[in-house]
């Protein structure tokens, strides 16, 4: 099984130990156990319940620092002070993978203000899924996401750490906030933003009917996959998540799975990650 520190004082104790042992010939130690450090968004870092990477822990061998934060954005994540503090991590603890979720944020966080306004105003008159998707990518938004990438792999190629991303499953709740249990209620203060909906809201007025809302939403995830994570260059792979979670009920809501469909992408991850990492520490994964 897998442990976690999400405190980087933590993670050092627990790393001096399997140092420690491997001076000492016990086990775990640092040669076979896999290092994993953790950056991402919601799907890597959800407050309410359990996230992918809770859902990894739980099956997978290894030691994680999670550093992710729900919310967060490509732009946040991979900018000049984290990716100053990601560099260091990985070159002081040997990491031999780094897992991220970034981008999502960015397409909801660009429907809402592109250049100080809403990317469809309110005198955008009435599309497509298809035209919107377009404008969303001429606006400019995607391209913006693989920068931030890009200068994400500079730093693990310097490295010589491989990263793990992900891509998003298409949405298939349009318009529904959060949904909360009675005992998750005191956690929604923990949302820096409001809890839903992030895309419907958006797009209503030009795409009122939601089998449009669901094609424009199905159209942004295809688009970032074929714009970003598949033009990216080593050491850059990703875990194709797209068509697992068709039905209603496998999303809590607009954005984000139901803990148990994030308990069925988790195997997705892990085998793709599995390798990535040295042959020595494989059969821990």
């Amino acid at each position: 099984m897998a442990s976690t520190h999400t405190t980087f004082g933590r993670f050092a104790s627990h790393h001096r130990l399997l140092a420690r042992n491997g001076r000492q010939g016990r086990k775990p130690a640092l040669d076979d156990t896999p290092l994993v450090l953790v950056e991402g968004d919601s799907w890597l870092a959800m407050p309410l319940y359990h996230d992918i990477a809770d859902h990894l822990e739980r099956s997978a061998g290894g030691v994680f620092l999670r550093q992710g934060r729900h919310g967060d954005t490509a732009a946040r994540m991979f900018d000049g002070r984290s990716l100053a503090r990601i560099e260091r991590n990985l070159k002081a603890f040997g990491f031999d993978l780094l897992l991220v979720s970034a981008g999502g944020n960015d397409l909801v966080d660009a429907l809402e203000k592109t250049r100080g306004k809403p990317l469809f105003g309110k005198t955008h008159g009435l599309t497509t899924p298809e035209k919107a998707v377009e404008h969303v990518r001429a606006a400019g938004v995607l391209a913006g996401i693989r920068t931030h990438y890009l200068r994400l792999l500079e730093v693990a190629a310097r490295a010589g750490v491989p990263v793990l991303g992900h891509s998003y499953d298409h949405p298939q709740r349009m318009g529904v906030p959060i949904r909360l249990s009675v005992a998750q209620l005191g956690l929604a203060a923990l949302f820096k933003r409001r809890a839903g909906d992030w895309i419907a809201r958006w797009i209503r007025h030009v795409l009122p009917d939601d089998p449009d809302q669901r094609a424009f939403a199905r159209g942004l995830i295809d688009a970032f996959v074929a714009d970003v994570l598949d033009t990216l260059p080593a050491p850059f792979h990703y875990a194709d998540l797209r068509g697992q979670l068709a039905q209603e009920k496998d999303w809590n809501d607009e954005l984000h799975p139901t803990q148990a469909a994030f308990a069925r992408l988790a195997p997705l991850l892990r085998a793709r990650a599995r390798g990535l990492l040295p042959a020595g520490k494989q059969a821990a994964w």
